[in-house]
């Protein structure tokens, strides 16, 4: 009989207090009892003293929890899981009001493709915006189109205590990026005399370059964005200044000045909210001393 009482009660203190395994970047396994786990934090016992202290450990430190149930839990930035902003519009149609005031209309969309980064495609129309009385050109004519890569180079979290991003979107950003650009205008030139006479330039060229800038997001519904950059371009420049809209310049380099309002739209995410995976939710359990772990 105490034979059996003994393991009887081994049988429920193991049932009471079942192991789970926190293995750490480092390597290290430790026998634990986890007690919670939320956006930024581990709380956990000793397995060898499970009234005893509750520890805490940061979660970028660990790599993998192995649960006593058999489920695994691999760590992830918290910032890399798309369910932060399931309900953020990534889609974004953006009017160019400084290539507007060169004499130029130009509409940008950009779309994120990931957290803290995105994709912006941009075309322009020369001589569609507005024209200035005393400009030195006219008869501007032509069209260009860029291609940009957008990395935001801040953490997508303003504070460690902020629970979520203020939008996917949102934030200062390095921009690589290429385009091309074909057209022309015509110019007066004065001569020693006071003569003078019009001079018609093309050009036809392919730049890349990079950017510098920051996207604001106006109530997860609107977008103002500014940035300036510079690029250098390969091709036929007429031997002229090129005026590009949002880029001018000659002798191989192009300066830019950007200043974009958007609107976001439609109703892709960046998760499919209506999938019922757990492994893709933010990570939070709440342990106990028996059972199986709890996500919610």
């Amino acid at each position: 009989m105490k034979k059996l009482l003994f393991l009887w009660l081994f049988m429920m203190g193991s049932m009471a207090y079942s192991q789970d395994i926190l293995i750490t970047k480092d390597g290290e396994k430790h026998e634990v009892i986890i007690k919670e786990i939320n956006d930024k934090q581990i709380k956990y016992v000793d397995f060898k003293d499970p009234d005893g202290v509750v520890f805490t450990i940061d979660k970028v430190l660990v790599k993998e929890i192995k649960f006593h149930t058999g489920n695994k839990m691999k760590m992830k930035d918290p910032e890399e899981n798309e369910w932060y902003f399931a309900d953020d519009r990534i889609n974004n149609l953006m009017f160019n009001f400084s290539a507007f005031g060169s004499n130029t209309l130009a509409f940008a969309y950009e779309r994120a493709v990931a957290p803290g980064e995105s994709l912006m495609l941009e075309g322009k129309f020369y001589g569609l915006g507005l024209q200035r009385e005393s400009a030195a050109i006219w008869d501007r004519y032509g069209f260009g189109m860029t291609l940009d890569y957008r990395l935001r180079l801040k953490s997508l979290f303003q504070s460690r205590d902020q629970y979520r991003p203020l939008h996917v979107l949102h934030g200062t950003y390095i921009s690589p990026g290429l385009g091309f650009s074909s057209g022309g205008y015509t110019t007066e030139n004065w001569g020693p005399y006071g003569s003078n006479d019009e001079r018609k330039y093309t050009h036809t060229i392919f730049h890349f370059g990079i950017h510098l800038g920051k996207e604001f997001v106006i109530r997860r519904r609107m977008t103002f964005d500014i940035n300036v950059g510079m690029h250098y371009y390969v091709g036929d420049d007429g031997d002229g200044v090129i005026h590009a809209g949002n880029l001018a310049g000659s002798d191989g380099i192009l300066l830019g000045l950007n200043v974009r309002l958007g609107f976001l739209f439609g109703k892709a995410r960046l998760v499919d909210k209506y999938k019922n995976s757990r492994r893709r939710r933010p990570e939070r359990y709440r342990g106990g001393n028996s059972g199986n772990p709890e996500f919610y």
